[in-house]
């Protein structure tokens, strides 16, 4: 049997194994949040910092996600309280001497209405808690590897769950985006500007033409439509002798 060398120093360990569990890249990319496991599960103060700030120190876990975490939980679900309301009136009606059909139908009525509100308010906090995340990747992995080290037992599932898929935040390699298209500098000259003419350039390119105008014609000695003067006008009339 051969030792170690006790100069040489251990082998290093591979990263995200061990006590920290398993590096992301080798998680799923969906995780199944249950509501009663992460009450369970960060049950304290110390023990929300005992599981999160790992995750937080490995850069998987986004501060502002810890400290929100921290603020959440433990989180006393109403649906475990808010069937008390209902005995609760009960008792008081028999103070005030009611009728007995009242109380029992007051106390059942309110007893149902505040267990189905509190559980619908509960799920809405833990998916409102959820969804307010700012890096939704990071706490879907950070998720997963606490549930991978502290596990998942049968009394911690859930009747109510939904999936959280941990998607590749915008920006990252690989993913395409489409480029805006610029066209191509003309190399050719340019030519005149097509963009359309105004009623006034139109009449003063109509009064510019090659023709002249009525003015120009008359003072080049012309008629107004340019055409020649009559030579006969020009003579001077002969003298009867």
């Amino acid at each position: 049997m051969v030792l170690p060398d006790a100069s040489s120093p251990p082998p290093p360990e591979e990263p995200g194994f061990g006590l920290f569990g398993p590096p992301p890249e080798s998680l799923s990319p969906k995780f199944v949040y249950h509501a009663r496991w992460m009450e369970h599960t960060f049950s304290s103060a110390p023990r929300i910092a005992e599981l999160l700030q790992p995750e937080v120190d490995n850069s998987i876990l986004a501060r502002a996600d810890y400290e929100r975490l921290n603020r959440f939980f433990p989180y006393h679900n109403p649906r475990y309280y808010a069937p008390l309301c209902g005995p609760a009136l009960a008792v008081y009606l028999w103070w005030r001497r009611k009728p007995l059909n009242t109380i029992i139908i007051a106390g059942l009525g309110t007893y149902l209405a505040s267990s189905l509100g509190g559980m619908v308010y509960g799920y809405w906090s833990h998916i409102n808690l959820a969804m307010s995340m700012e890096d939704k990747r990071g706490f879907v992995h950070a998720m997963q590897r606490v549930q991978q080290r502290v596990g998942l037992l049968d009394k911690d599932k859930d009747e109510v769950t939904w999936v959280l898929e941990a998607r590749e935040p915008p920006g990252d390699a690989g993913m395409q985006r489409e480029r805006p298209f610029v066209p191509d500098a003309p190399t050719g000259p340019v030519g005149p500007s097509s963009s359309p003419r105004t009623r006034w350039e139109e009449i003063r390119k109509a009064n510019t033409g090659d023709s002249g105008t009525a003015w120009d014609n008359i003072r080049k000695g012309k008629r107004a439509d340019g055409s020649p003067l009559d030579s006969d006008s020009n003579q001077k009339p002969e003298s009867d002798e």
